[in-house]
């Protein structure tokens, strides 16, 4: 399976491949009715952060 594919069935779940290289993953969600990413990092034990979606890594904040 290529690459584009995988990264579209990810999509598929609300998942966003933020950075490959650090292991940046987004997941689509809600918090008081605003889209917000939860933020997993590669290493960190379990998803602990989110952000704004118009909002980057600088912009996570615990949940």
């Amino acid at each position: 399976q290529s690459l584009r594919n995988l990264l579209n069935e990810l999509a598929g779940f609300g998942c966003i491949l933020k950075d490959h290289e650090r292991g940046l993953i987004d997941f689509l969600s809600t918090r008081n009715g605003r889209e917000i990413y939860l933020c997993w990092y590669l290493g960190e034990e379990r998803i602990n952060f989110w952000h704004y979606t118009d909002e980057g890594f600088a912009g996570r904040q615990p949940l």
